[in-house]
């Protein structure tokens, strides 16, 4: 019973740390919202980051010890006939923008209310 108990704690736990890390669909911008095209426009959907011309699949989060919702994801990308892995931190801010530091940059997305991740394929040129 003992064994039973520590077992559902572990995974309790596990479960917890993982849902502290889960990032919230919906569209992000660090320029603005309302216009129709952006460069700096994020869709979240489920495990993938679109990006301007780019998609993004995450891995598994790895929550960071000492920044409570901050987790480091692997991701499988492609866009523009080639793919790549890259790494990202992402953690939401209380004012519910989206934090996104990649390997060589950082941005805070504000969330663009109007905007659905599901009206969203890839935020390339073509996207109206």
């Amino acid at each position: 019973m003992f064994r039973t108990s520590v077992t559902t704690m572990a995974l309790l736990a596990l479960g917890l740390s993982q849902a502290a890390a889960q990032i919230r669909d919906g569209v992000y911008d660090a320029f603005n919202c309302a216009v129709p095209v952006s460069d700096q426009r994020i869709a979240v959907r489920g495990n993938e980051l679109l990006f301007y011309e780019t998609t993004c699949r995450l891995g598994a989060p790895e929550p960071v010890e000492g920044m409570e919702g901050a987790a480091l994801y692997w991701a499988d990308c492609s866009g523009e006939g080639e793919t790549w892995r890259d790494r990202f931190l992402l953690k939401h801010h209380v004012s519910g923008a989206l934090l996104v530091a990649g390997s060589h940059w950082f941005d805070r997305h504000e969330v663009c209310e109007a905007r659905s991740p599901q009206n969203e394929t890839t935020l390339g040129a073509g996207q109206r």
